[in-house]
């Protein structure tokens, strides 16, 4: 985001065509474009309620490279918080919001590690609920994935570096993974190549009939 708002992109947020808006107010949302930030993105808008976005910015005005910062140390401390209570009906939520963030601010490969991370969540099938992974009955969504393998296409790393991120994403998760690493990479690369998500769910359910 720029520091001045064009007409267009005003118009997006009043739903009469024919608005008038004050140079104060323009003013306004141009000096505190983090509204118009979290707002206009929705997995970083989904974690935050209004009295969080004024407590966490104090109402202070902020260039885009402090908003980044704060945005994530902001989330950061608060998905550490809710898995220290095992709270993992968050994680996906807050993850793909850390991840957003971070790709905003042109961290691509902390991105990736954030949604490798994801990606390992997803495969396991890890149960919120049951607080247990479950792959015999998982089952990969285009939704989940469309993020994760357009980051893949953005980056290009060589086959080494991308294995290399991969497994110390695998090793950094805190919850429990009943897929190896091995065949974890395997269903990475297997998403990444286009192969067929239903084809994919169905050989890690095949694969890991007997989780436990």
């Amino acid at each position: 985001m720029g520091d001045n708002l064009t007409d267009d992109e005003l118009k997006k947020y009043f739903k009469s065509k024919n608005y008038q808006i004050s140079a104060k107010s323009e003013e306004f949302l141009a000096n505190n474009n983090f509204i118009l930030y979290i707002v206009n993105n929705t997995d970083i808008s989904r974690v935050f309620y209004p009295s969080e976005i004024r407590k966490i910015f104090e109402e202070k005005e902020y260039c885009q490279e402090e908003i980044y910062e704060k945005l994530l140390t902001y989330l950061k401390r608060t998905l550490d918080e809710k898995l220290t209570h095992e709270t993992w009906i968050d994680f996906k939520i807050y993850s793909n919001a850390i991840a957003e963030v971070q790709e905003d601010k042109g961290d691509l490969k902390d991105a990736l590690n954030t949604r490798f991370k994801v990606f390992l969540f997803d495969i396991n099938n890890y149960s919120v609920v049951l607080n247990k992974p479950n792959p015999r009955k998982t089952k990969l969504k285009q939704k989940d994935m469309t993020k994760l393998t357009q980051l893949l296409h953005k980056l290009t790393l060589p086959i080494g570096e991308l294995k290399e991120l991969f497994e110390s994403a695998y090793d950094e998760v805190l919850f429990k993974t009943v897929i190896t690493r091995k065949d974890a990479l395997k269903y990475l690369l297997k998403v990444f190549g286009g192969e067929d998500l239903d084809n994919i769910s169905k050989e890690i359910n095949d694969s890991y009939s007997n989780p436990y």
